[in-house]
């Protein structure tokens, strides 16, 4: 019986799949398996392994010699569904080991040519994920250097912790500077020569505070110009990362899966030597050479009682007469 053809996937091994999979296949996967065994690939393999040109009699030098083994062969060799869609394979020898052996043969052939489609579907996967795989670690690369680039140009090396810090260091310079020039104002209007000092202070103090705002404002416009670029390159960075995790993930089980010891068939029973013969029945031959015997002893007789007043040695003697004038 065919197995799941789920089963066989990595999927499958590693249980990964939403749905529970059944171990028996269905009809596609029966089908698959007829093919392969009405194939000339499982037919070569049994002429190969066996050595049946020499067993059939065969010469294997004949051009056609190909041609004639496979028919010789198809017409001992039987697979077919049975009524409960299992396979059944059977092959007629003379040497009822022989035929045993065959049968096993070519159920094991089976199996290993299903199993190796399969293999070759997964390293068709393995080798695209591959060659998907080095594309992103470019692109990886790629996206890198220009997130590099652009916390360069824009002197951001952190957007959470840095848009944070800027905002508050703004509003605490805007604090300081109202403070400054409130105080600065109070001063001035008292007019107290004293201060004077005190009043040429705080104006250097203010016009530092002015400029290290127009500078903290220039920071910020410029943060908030590269800030959509650096996150944007990040999004980008981290499903690449993410991606590349997963599909290098997903080549191991590949990988696993390819080299685990799996089969694609479910063995209800293998062949074993036949102690009856299939063909000829031995009752039906003794019938019929009974009855070929009946059949051959009534003609006989028939034609001796219609015949036997019949002169043949007159007959014989006109006949030669005639032939001599």
């Amino acid at each position: 019986m065919a197995t799941n053809a789920d089963l066989l996937t990595e999927r499958g091994v590693f249980g990964t799949t939403s749905r529970d999979p059944q171990p028996f296949g269905n009809n596609n996967d029966n089908d698959r398996l007829l093919t392969i065994a009405e194939s000339d690939e499982l037919l070569d393999y049994l002429i190969k392994s066996f050595h049946l040109y020499k067993h059939y009699d065969i010469d294997s030098t004949s051009r056609k010699a190909p041609h004639y083994i496979r028919l010789h062969l198809r017409d001992l060799y039987v697979v077919q569904k049975t009524k409960r869609d299992a396979l059944q394979l059977s092959i007629e020898d003379k040497d009822p080991v022989l035929a045993a052996n065959m049968a096993n043969a070519a159920r094991e052939k089976i199996d290993a040519i299903n199993l190796n489609m399969a293999k070759q579907v997964q390293l068709q996967q393995i080798s695209t994920i591959e060659q998907n795989n080095l594309e992103k670690e470019k692109t990886i690369q790629k996206l890198r250097d220009s997130i590099q680039s652009v916390r360069s140009k824009y002197s951001i090396y952190n957007v959470s912790t840095q848009s944070e810090s800027l905002s508050e260091l703004l509003s605490s310079r805007k604090t300081d500077l109202i403070a400054s020039k409130a105080t600065l104002e109070a001063i001035k209007a008292s007019k107290s020569i004293k201060l004077r000092d005190t009043i040429i202070l705080l104006d250097a103090h203010i016009q530092g505070l002015e400029k290290e705002l127009e500078q903290l404002l220039l920071n910020a416009e410029d943060f908030n110009e590269g800030m959509p670029l650096v996150e944007d390159l990040q999004e980008q960075y981290g499903q690449a990362i993410r991606q590349v995790t997963y599909d290098k993930e997903r080549l191991k089980q590949l990988q696993t899966s390819l080299n685990s010891a799996l089969s694609s068939v479910i063995l209800v029973e293998q062949a074993n030597v036949s102690v009856i013969k299939s063909r000829p029945n031995r009752a039906i031959l003794v019938i019929a050479s009974v009855a070929a015997a009946f059949i051959f002893s009534v003609l006989g007789v028939l034609v001796f009682d219609t015949y036997k007043d019949t002169n043949w040695k007159a007959i014989w003697k006109d006949s030669t007469d005639t032939s001599i004038e």
